[in-house]
């Protein structure tokens, strides 16, 4: 009877390590979701600060609302037009914007302006935060 126990201890230290290692990696999984989510949360956050930035932009210059349409020409220009520089702060804070199909949108259309700012972290789908507003 002594021969047909042996190893057994050895069979539940092995079950063990293993239900500890599942644990372990299950733990490494929340960990790697949750550092995602807070990721894609800060550039949300960063969409709607510098959407709102541009719109008080627009509130404060109304006479010249027209001139916040953003052109697929306008470029990123430190210095310059409130909307150049503007652009070079998303350019600066949103990942992967330069690619054509990512570049920013202001619409202005009577007094109802359209904002659309879109990002795209490596590895994952392009986001997208859009602002509508009437500036009278």
């Amino acid at each position: 009877m002594k021969k047909q126990m042996q190893g057994v201890m050895l069979l539940e230290a092995l079950i063990g390590i293993l239900i500890f290692s599942i644990g372990i990696l299950g733990l490494v999984g929340l960990q790697s979701t949750s550092i995602k989510n807070t990721t894609e949360a800060r550039y949300r956050s960063e969409a709607a600060y510098l959407a709102n930035q541009i719109v008080g932009r627009m509130w404060s210059d109304r006479t010249n609302l027209a001139s916040y349409a953003l052109a697929t020409s306008t470029t990123c220009t430190a210095g310059a037009s409130a909307l150049q520089t503007w652009l070079c702060q998303v350019e600066t804070n949103l990942p992967g914007i330069t690619a054509a199909a990512n570049r920013p949108e202001i619409v202005v259309a009577a007094d109802q302006v359209t904002i659309t700012l879109r990002w795209q972290l490596p590895g994952s789908d392009a986001r997208r935060y859009t602002v509508v507003t009437r500036i009278n």
